[in-house]
């Protein structure tokens, strides 16, 4: 019973998603501190204004404004690009004999 094999793939592509919301939280709330510091602007989106409780703010860090969401969104699209460019490179070197 205690010689069964882990998921251990399974465990490390969960492990990784939940990793890059933590990083979407951290980025969204440091985004926000630096708007309070009036570091940086501070634009609202209108349709999201009335559309987004206090809460999702709260508790994930999604704030409706444009420079909050824009620097999640290029943290994501980090994460997710050097996914892919680790996987084309893994896929395209040639093995050391």
């Amino acid at each position: 019973m205690l010689q069964q094999r882990l998921p251990y793939r399974n465990m490390l592509v969960t492990t990784g998603i939940l990793l890059g919301g933590v990083l979407l939280v951290m980025v969204g709330e440091q985004a926000q501190e630096m708007q309070l510091a009036h570091w940086i602007s501070t634009t609202p989106v209108p349709g999201l204004v009335s559309l987004m409780p206090d809460w999702v703010g709260l508790w994930f860090a999604v704030f409706p404004t444009y420079e909050t969401l824009i620097a999640q969104l290029i943290a994501a699209i980090v994460v997710i690009g050097s996914y892919y460019a680790a996987r084309r490179v893994r896929c395209t070197a040639e093995p050391v004999a």
